[in-house]
């Protein structure tokens, strides 16, 4: 994820207001009322109650939002053939670090012991990986838009890409909605400005040399999560209601909301600045209308427009014998959307699921909050984070609530559909998907309260066990008050055990019994300096952890790896450790993604990216590194460093610089019998276990290594 984007676009939420709860009502753990959703029994009722909460929300907050998209054909090409057997593979090896069994998780890089499939500067290569002495891209396919993640299944590519709504209007004659008329008389325009385009793209790769494209789908939503069972991916995206806008003019708001204004210069883009009545750099236009006024043309404009300008839109092409079939609709249908029963804002989350060996798709839709998404076998969950601090601020109440809202949906009963069945909500936030995990029906969850940006005197822990009761899913059992003044910084459930890290100055790790659902008991506690960011399992007895170290002040230091040995679930005890780098500086994206976590239990293996760098002394390569480190792991021998893979002589672009390798590091690996290849914006390398030596590298083809030029230091 462009991590510039993400901040951007999470203050542009909490300041457009429509992520949050409107209605300002308080209520309990105790009181689900607001929580459970109801489904919606027809396009007019949908209708309704969306208008409903336009108005309300420009009532209350009046904020604005816009979409965001991405970028632009799909074509196939093919590379060398390969020199290998087609039979031949390796025996072990690494797939992508998910958290359930049976549950695959998208990514950028998978391989089924014999083919590597990388997406990279968007396109698709699919690598005749084994034997690592003969690797070669036997195909590039050059896809459309950004591409970011994909599963590969029985011969079949599924590939999720952020495409320029642009390029959709184009391909599907889209008339252009956003023309302004006549600039100098205020109107209101629809808000299809700008919209967020995933698009997924399903390949057959019976032939691997020649990809077969079988379908292209667009949606309006961005991408937030997926899973993929069996035959069926399950994907997760978060749509905006497309409400209508005043353009030319600006809008006085009378409590406290300064004057919104829509200029000709920021009507290009089609976003509306916030302007606080102490901005002068910016001229506000004098035909403001009151809110009062804007509300009232706004029931005007609400009353002309039906669900299908509101809602977000699927456009399809599915490619076959007969030729081209292509479809577009809303992206989900008026009977299959859910609201709550209390407003809990207006974003459109949609589970889309996409059957590899059929045409159909199905789709459920809730109207609510985005969040965090963990899936079983046989439920999807959605967790959304709903702290109501604005609403309360506009009607000057002096409480809030912070919890999380869960929605379960069935995906057992019909693989290819998620049936929404129940909702409860527990206090406090969850850290990631590992703070969730269902286990014989029951759902367990960790949160941290009162977090309020950094920790906090008031901050406090929770586990709380989910059961389903009809549509309710409601607290068999809990454990409050975990660790005050600290916060999690990692979660993990293991069947009947639980583990669980908070950190403010020192890293106690917590091993809960969740044998009994009704009655979950904290059985030991460990206390180290620093903490743990990613917990993994090391058979039924041991934890591999990797995260920071910390001085005895809560000082945060280097990257650190570590085993506990929790055989004694009451006494748990640190057996290993390893600092790597003793500055903040070092770093890996294994301590905050785990599928860069790479450990390969067959072989005793650990393989983690490593970066770390020296501002005062940046050309020396001893002080500065980034790409693949691998370790031998075992309980008996601890944490032993193998070696190092560096990238950097895959950077082959001629320029009067040097160290630009520092921003080219390698970002994952996989194992294969007795080899380990690193992969890096640039290429793969092959190298032999346990020394290391090379066997092999392989450079992608027009990589854009120029646009990492600004990353160099020139030699003096």
């Amino acid at each position: 994820m462009n991590h510039k984007y993400f901040i951007f676009m999470t203050w542009f939420l909490i300041l457009s207001g429509c992520t949050f709860d409107f209605t300002g009502k308080e209520s309990t753990p105790e009181n689900e009322v607001g929580i459970k959703l109801q489904r919606v029994n027809s396009c007019p009722e949908l209708t309704t109650y969306i208008k409903s909460i336009i108005k309300l929300e420009q009532e209350n907050m009046g904020g604005y939002y816009r979409d965001f998209g991405g970028d632009a054909a799909v074509m196939t090409t093919g590379e060398q053939e390969s020199s290998s057997d087609e039979s031949m593979s390796a025996t072990d090896y690494s797939t992508t670090n998910i958290q359930e069994e049976g549950v695959d998780e998208a990514d950028f890089v998978k391989n089924d012991g014999s083919h590597i499939y990388v997406l990279n500067n968007g396109r698709l290569f699919i690598i005749d990986a084994w034997p690592p002495e003969d690797v070669v891209i036997i195909s590039k396919t050059d896809l459309e838009g950004y591409a970011t993640e994909m599963f590969v299944h029985n011969d079949k590519v599924l590939i999720f890409s952020s495409v320029d709504f642009d390029v959709v209007k184009e391909r599907f004659n889209i008339p252009d909605e956003t023309t302004k008329g006549d600039v100098e008389t205020a109107q209101f325009m629809p808000s299809v400005i700008w919209r967020s385009i995933t698009k997924v793209t399903i390949l057959d790769i019976t032939d691997k040399t020649t990809p077969r494209l079988e379908r292209e789908t667009y949606l309006e939503a961005d991408y937030l999560d997926s899973r993929m069972i069996n035959d069926t991916v399950h994907f997760v995206g978060n749509s905006h209601i497309y409400e209508p806008f005043y353009y030319n003019g600006c809008i006085s708001y009378t409590d406290g909301g300064g004057e919104i204004s829509l200029l000709s210069g920021d009507a290009e883009s089609g976003f509306s600045p916030i302007i606080s009545e102490e901005d002068t750099s910016i001229s506000i236009e004098e035909s403001c209308i009151t809110q009062d006024e804007y509300l009232l043309l706004l029931e005007e404009k609400l009353a002309e427009i039906d669900y299908n300008d509101l809602l977000p839109k699927y456009y399809d092409i599915i490619y076959g014998d007969e030729g081209e079939v292509v479809s577009q609709d809303v992206i989900c249908l008026c009977d299959n959307f859910y609201k709550p029963e209390a407003v809990n804002g207006k974003d459109l989350i949609t589970i889309l699921s996409f059957n590899l060996n059929s045409r159909e798709f199905n789709s459920t839709a809730i109207i609510g909050q985005w969040g965090t998404v963990y899936a079983s076998t046989d439920a999807l969950y959605l967790a959304s984070y709903n702290f109501d601090y604005w609403i309360n601020e506009l009607e000057d109440s002096e409480t809030t609530e912070e919890y999380s809202s869960v929605h379960k949906f069935d995906i057992s009963s019909d693989p290819d559909e998620a049936v929404y069945i129940a909702s409860g909500k527990v206090p406090g936030q969850i850290l990631n998907q590992f703070s969730m995990s269902e286990y014989n029906g029951f759902l367990r969850v960790a949160t941290t309260e009162n977090q309020n940006w950094q920790t906090g005197e008031d901050a406090k822990n929770n586990i709380f066990v989910l059961g389903q009761n009809g549509t309710s899913l409601d607290i068999a059992g809990s454990i409050m008050g975990l660790a005050p003044t600290e916060r999690i910084y990692s979660a993990r459930f293991m069947k009947e055990k639980g583990y669980v890290v908070t950190f403010r100055q020192v890293d106690p790790i917590f091993t809960i019994d969740l044998a009994d659902p009704y009655n979950p008991q904290v059985i030991g506690e460990l206390k180290v300096p620093g903490f743990s960011t990613y917990l993994h399992p090391m058979g039924d007895d041991h934890i591999l952890a990797i995260g920071r170290d910390a001085t005895d002040e809560g000082r945060v230091e280097g990257l650190k790896l570590s085993i506990f040995d929790v055989s004694d679930f009451a006494n748990p005890s640190l057996l290993h450790e390893i600092i790597i780098g003793q500055e903040w500086g070092a770093d890996s994206e294994a301590s905050y993604n785990h599928k860069a976590f790479n450990y390969f239990a067959e072989k005793d293996l650990l393989a983690i990216p490593l970066s770390y760098y020296n501002w005062d002394d940046y050309l020396s390569e001893d002080q500065n590194f980034s790409g693949l480190v691998v370790f031998n792991v075992t309980t008996s021998d601890g944490i032993k460093e193998l070696g190092r893979i560096d990238h950097q002589d895959l950077f082959t672009i001629d320029l009067e610089y040097k160290n630009c390798y520092y921003n080219a590091g390698v970002n994952r690996s996989i194992i294969m019998d007795d080899y380990v290849y690193s992969l890096s914006e640039w290429g793969i390398k092959a190298n032999l276990l346990p020394d290391l030596n090379e066997v092999n590298e392989l450079n992608y083809p027009d990589s854009d290594q120029q646009s990492f030029y600004f990353c160099s230091y020139a030699i003096e």
